[in-house]
């Protein structure tokens, strides 16, 4: 019988200020924890709901590019921040210029060399 009481005892006994305190904090981060995802998801929620601005530059960039006398301006595109130039010559040589828009300088000119007619 001495068996049966001494467990019944242990079981019954108050736990060590250590565990309480223990337990106490395990509690605490599982809520902090919940509160912390919680937090993350309803950021996430409002920025995805929050509609993009448009970035407005107030003033216009401008840019002058020098052309080879005799060179003329034959087509032009834009990729991304790159304007290709397409130059024609009336002596037949074309070139090709691209020209970057956000640093205003030319990257490179690429000249054109035609093939006589053999």
């Amino acid at each position: 019988m001495t068996d049966k009481y001494e467990t019944e005892n242990e079981v019954n006994a108050p736990l060590p200020p250590s565990v309480v305190f223990l337990k106490a904090a395990v509690y605490l981060m599982g809520i902090i924890l919940v509160a912390g995802f919680a937090f993350v998801v309803y950021a996430l929620v409002t920025r995805a709901n929050k509609p993009l601005e448009a970035v407005v530059d107030d003033k216009p960039s401008t840019a002058a590019i020098l052309l080879q006398p005799g060179k003329t301006i034959s087509s032009v595109s834009l990729e991304g921040k790159m304007l290709v130039l397409h130059l024609t010559s009336a002596e037949g040589g074309d070139a090709i210029m691209i020209y970057d828009v956000n640093k205003n300088h030319v990257i490179r000119r690429i000249s054109v060399a035609r093939n006589p007619a053999n």
